[in-house]
């Protein structure tokens, strides 16, 4: 039977990252206070760092219909496509606050791996993937088409 398998790398904290990672997180960590969360009280930002060295961020909003509300990361690369459509999307960070006693890593949802391969796709080389967690550890994903194997790309249709 076939398997699929990706290596990343995990940090117990920031302290081993560049600075650009650093500073690609701490702006992550900002956009979290522009989220929207008033039902989940799951707040989360992603900053997306662009080739001309420009951050551009976003914040999750949810909305009573939750279908309606919009993630962290799509959020933002949607000002990318929208507004910086000529510049290359280097990496993107993505971190989150939340209530609970969750503090361990997560990952981008289905939509956001699907919305991010398509970015990457649009790009023409890989987006590296810095998740935070509000215990400070980090993972870096060097690709983000590693996020989702078989992905429904555009040379599908």
């Amino acid at each position: 039977m076939p398997t699929y398998s990706f290596s990343y790398q995990q940090f117990e904290n920031t302290s081993d990252l560049t600075t650009s990672q650093e500073e690609l997180i701490y702006a992550a960590i900002k956009a979290t206070e522009k989220s929207h969360a008033p039902y989940s009280k799951f707040h989360v930002g992603c900053a997306v760092l662009l080739a001309n060295k420009k951050i551009i961020s976003g914040s999750n909003i949810e909305n009573a219909s939750y279908p309606v509300g919009i993630c962290a990361e799509r959020s933002a690369l949607s000002n990318v496509l929208s507004n910086h459509s000529e510049e290359k999307v280097l990496s993107l960070a993505v971190s989150y606050q939340v209530e609970s006693n969750q503090k361990s890593l997560v990952f981008p949802c289905g939509m956001c791996r699907q919305f991010i391969l398509e970015c990457q796709e649009i790009n023409e080389s890989p987006i590296e993937l810095i998740l935070h967690a509000p215990n400070d550890s980090v993972a870096i994903i060097s690709d983000a088409s590693d996020l989702l194997p078989f992905g429904f790309t555009s040379k599908m249709l």
